[in-house]
């Protein structure tokens, strides 16, 4: 699975893209996760097969939505500061699948 995170700068989301990595590892799946900043997500996160904005830009969800003409996620202000990665996980997984029906 492919993940594409969005926050202001591209640079408070790479703490969990770090844990996520480490989750991959440690559970010996396969997921390859970016984060990006909100002035240059944009074409790089296309082809992802989810795109989850950072609490801080949740506002920014429609304007990005319309752009990728796709739902996009936001991770909640729990789940981003405690760095819940099975919940963040579990909300790409249905971003996924939804994109993949």
């Amino acid at each position: 699975m492919k993940v594409s995170l969005i926050c202001t700068g591209g640079l408070s989301t790479n703490w969990i893209v770090a844990k996520i990595k480490d989750y991959a590892k440690e559970h010996d799946q396969e997921i390859e996760i970016q984060a990006f900043g909100i002035a240059d997500y944009y074409p790089a996160v296309c082809d992802s097969d989810a795109v989850l904005l950072g609490p801080q830009i949740g506002y920014y969800q429609n304007e990005v939505q319309d752009k990728l003409g796709r739902e996009v996620g936001v991770i909640t202000p729990a789940d981003y500061a405690t760095a819940n990665i099975g919940e963040i996980l579990m909300a790409a997984k249905k971003l996924a699948n939804k994109r993949s029906e």
